[in-house]
């Protein structure tokens, strides 16, 4: 009966060194297969820093010593910026808008301004055009405006001067502004008054108002 046990015994310790063998040893920094990126290596294409807001259309840089007082908000063709603290209070807190408008023009002067025009692929134009607020936006009660809210409205300019066509968008800072501009868009749409031959209505609507008889 010992003698079996020792066997036995003998038998396990021996057995030991050959199954360690099968076993395969731990792989490290293994290569990518089919030519990926290993995992810690990928990032999203898209990632944009922390003080860049895109709309689909275009996008605009927050100076960073202002970032974490403002709140931007984004849709398709618009971005507005506000200062933070102001609008969470119920003050409004509008700095200014971004506003790519297609033509027929959606806006008519008031507190957006024309700052530029954008271009599509497909030959589709815009009017950029920045928007201020009519109002105080911040506290009311407060003899001036809060310190961080100026510090923003002292950026205001370069913010606009930081928009930027995206996603096969083009922006052209000033375009359609100068005289020899303004005078074919103007002529561009007589011509296609009189050709289309809008009646007076038209013609108010349109806000050519010297064509009517």
């Amino acid at each position: 009966m010992k003698k079996r046990l020792f066997y036995l015994v003998m038998a396990g310790i021996l057995t030991v060194p050959m199954l360690a063998g099968c076993i395969p040893a731990p792989v490290e920094n293994a290569a990518p297969v089919n030519g990926e990126k290993p995992a810690d290596e990928m990032t999203g294409e898209d990632v944009k820093p922390d003080n860049v807001f895109a709309s689909d259309m275009f996008e605009i840089t927050i100076p960073e010593d202002i970032v974490d007082v403002v709140e931007v908000e984004t849709s398709h063709d618009r971005i507005d910026v506000y200062h933070k603290e102001s609008k969470e209070a119920g003050f409004g807190g509008l700095e200014l808008s971004v506003w790519a408008v297609g033509v027929p023009r959606e806006y008519a002067g008031g507190p957006y301004v024309k700052i530029g025009q954008m271009n599509g692929g497909s030959g589709d134009e815009y009017d950029i055009v920045r928007g201020s607020a009519t109002e105080i936006q911040w506290d009311y009660n407060l003899a001036e405006m809060p310190a961080d809210f100026k510090k923003l409205d002292d950026a205001a300019d370069a913010i606009i001067a930081s928009v930027k066509g995206i996603n096969g968008y083009t922006y052209e800072e000033g375009a359609g502004m100068r005289g020899e501009d303004l005078y074919g868009d103007v002529l561009a749409r007589y011509v296609q008054a009189v050709n289309e031959e809008w009646d007076a209505n038209k013609l108010e609507s349109e806000n050519i108002r010297s064509l009517i008889t």
